[in-house]
């Protein structure tokens, strides 16, 4: 009867973690802390797709162990692989190389655009390592306007793969930012590159227009010049209805992970008439506004909303949209959330 590594080949070595060198009381040692690491006591409050990787490595772990722990199956399996590590029995053990690791980042760009200077906004990526064992696990914080807030294994099983999430801040209009987050495993490096651009500048408009006619215009925003009225004798006074905008009209955050919050912002003003009331529609329960902020001291609009989402299933496509008036001028912003797929 075949073994199983003759029917579908597996590195056993690399399974438990050894040297191809190692001897029975090192492949003991590997084997049953790999067991223990694996074990069900460790997934108690893991999510069902943990504990079902779980159950498959263990059993390769136990496949392993069975083959190298009975000399005479080690001895069967070591002649195949060496065939396949492309070396003799002469030269075989001590000279093999090792596997370095490699360190993935997923993803390897985040973007944060049409930000606003002094608003925190949250970003996360993963990292995983698709090549050999490794010792140690480097991060670097660049201490500037990113900020690395958590690290946090996906699995209990290890350290990885490892859940990043990082805060950005930043105090100027119309800047670019971009800076570089290095993830080291061992001496094998890769990086995450962020990047930032708040949006220009919006000033200050005259009090005694008490409109947006002024030259200066909010970018982002289809400019309408309000049409003014002269009353003369005898003449009825028109009066002009306000007029709500919003900017960004649609808001996409892509590339989330599942219960990792997401924050964005977007801003409501007055192209119209004057207005009595100012009027937020409910929101479903992956979004909460969290802040609302007058952009100028002393008028209710222009009005930052600050809001916060988050997805509770991987690879799924979250969408709704906040109503927001002023007095009967009604628009809509669309918020969609994607979620990444589940990692294999």
């Amino acid at each position: 009867m075949k073994e199983n590594w003759e029917i579908n080949w597996e590195d056993y070595y690399k399974i438990l973690g050894v040297n191809h060198a190692s001897d029975d009381t090192g492949i003991k040692k590997a084997y049953l802390y790999k067991a223990w690491l694996l074990s069900i006591d460790h997934m108690i409050g893991a999510p069902d797709y943990a504990k079902l990787r779980a159950q498959e490595e263990l059993k390769k772990v136990n496949y392993a162990n069975d083959v190298l722990k009975d000399p005479e199956k080690r001895k069967n399996y070591d002649r195949e692989y060496l065939r396949r590590m492309g070396k003799s029995e002469y030269n075989s053990v001590h000279s093999q190389p090792m596997i370095k690791p490699k360190p993935v980042v997923n993803p390897a760009i985040i973007r944060f655009m049409d930000v606003a200077p002094g608003e925190t906004n949250t970003g996360s990526f993963t990292v995983e390592n698709s090549g050999g064992p490794y010792s140690r696990i480097f991060l670097s914080n660049p201490n500037s306007w990113i900020n690395i807030v958590s690290q946090k294994p996906l699995y209990a099983t290890g350290k990885l793969p490892l859940l990043v999430e990082i805060e950005v801040k930043v105090g100027d209009w119309g800047k670019t930012y971009v800076d570089n987050i290095i993830v080291r495993l061992d001496d094998i490096e890769t990086h995450i590159r962020v990047e930032l651009q708040t949006r220009p500048k919006i000033e200050k408009i005259n009090q005694q227009e008490q409109s947006w006619e002024n030259k200066t215009q909010s970018p982002g925003f289809d400019s309408e010049e309000p049409v003014e009225t002269y009353p003369r004798k005898g003449d009825k006074q028109t009066v002009k209805k306000p007029k709500i905008e919003v900017y960004p009209k649609v808001i996409n955050l892509e590339n989330s992970l599942p219960y990792v919050k997401r924050t964005a912002s977007f801003f409501i003003r007055n192209v119209g008439g004057p207005y009595k009331k100012i009027l937020i529609g409910q929101t479903p329960e992956w979004v909460k506004i969290i802040n609302t902020k007058n952009l100028f001291d002393g008028n209710k609009l222009p009005l930052r909303i600050q809001l916060e989402a988050v997805g509770i299933q991987w690879n799924k496509e979250y969408s709704t949209e906040i109503r927001i008036r002023l007095d009967a001028s009604e628009t809509l912003v669309k918020i969609r959330l994607r979620t990444e797929k589940k990692p294999k």
